[in-house]
């Protein structure tokens, strides 16, 4: 939802880029960025009560002028971190998975633009903690489905059992070894998905990305020197993933 707000917005479908980025704030309204774009698109979709409302609730934050000035591009450095928790057997429960974080190296990205240090990303959503979170949500209901599959087993082997006692214990045996738990998982999500967002003026940039660690230290994560061209009213778009 976030993503599609700023591809309406860069679009300048300032109605579209509004409802999705306040789609997005229901969904987790501690996007950082989020406060300063439901003012943002409120007002540039001309919703003056929905644009006094925001003002009011995030009154602290201070409207950023660069937001409103057609004349500057904006660009966004979409910085996808780490990977994603493993899946593994749950201590104690072989039929069961559980979600372990991945470690990772690099935790955040600082942007160079023509050798000027312009910012960390920000975390924008936390795709680990998240799974996790859901998994342990829906563990209830993981179990209930194991017993109903344990509890069919056991009916389908006493069946054999009745007609070949070896053959029912033999059948009863294999289809426990067999249900082990699912660790069938998407491996290349990252653990979290970072942003950095800078207005600059039309023309050609060199960018340069530098990983750091948890202490705000270079990492061996880096994305080399390239040239960026940014356009007057839109956005321009580069996503760099770590690999550490």
């Amino acid at each position: 939802k976030y993503f599609s707000a700023l591809l309406w917005e860069s679009d300048q479908k300032w109605d579209d880029a509004y409802i999705a980025y306040e789609q997005a704030y229901k969904i987790d309204a501690r996007n950082p960025f989020l406060p300063r774009d439901l003012i943002r698109s409120a007002k540039k979709a001309q919703r003056q009560e929905t644009y006094q409302k925001w003002k009011n609730e995030f009154s602290l934050i201070e409207e950023d002028p660069k937001g409103y000035d057609r004349g500057l591009g904006e660009l966004v450095v979409i910085f996808q971190q780490g990977w994603g928790p493993e899946k593994q057997i749950r201590p104690g429960g072989y039929r069961f998975p559980i979600l372990r974080p991945a470690f990772a190296t690099t935790r955040s990205a600082r942007v160079y633009i023509n050798g000027e240090d312009r910012g960390s990303t920000q975390l924008i959503y936390d795709i680990e903690k998240m799974a996790i979170k859901t998994l342990e949500a829906d563990f209830g209901a993981l179990v209930a489905r194991r017993v109903g599959g344990i509890v069919a087993k056991a009916v389908v082997a006493d069946q054999i059992r009745q007609k070949n006692k070896l053959m029912g214990d033999l059948a009863w045996i294999a289809m426990n070894v067999a249900d082990r738990a699912d660790l069938r998982q998407w491996s290349t999500l990252p653990q979290t998905i970072q942003l950095s967002k800078i207005y600059l003026n039309p023309g050609v940039y060199k960018l340069r990305l530098q990983g750091l660690d948890s202490y705000g230290s270079p990492s061996t994560d880096s994305f080399g020197e390239i040239e960026v061209k940014i356009n007057a009213g839109r956005k321009t778009f580069l996503n760099w993933r770590s690999l550490h």
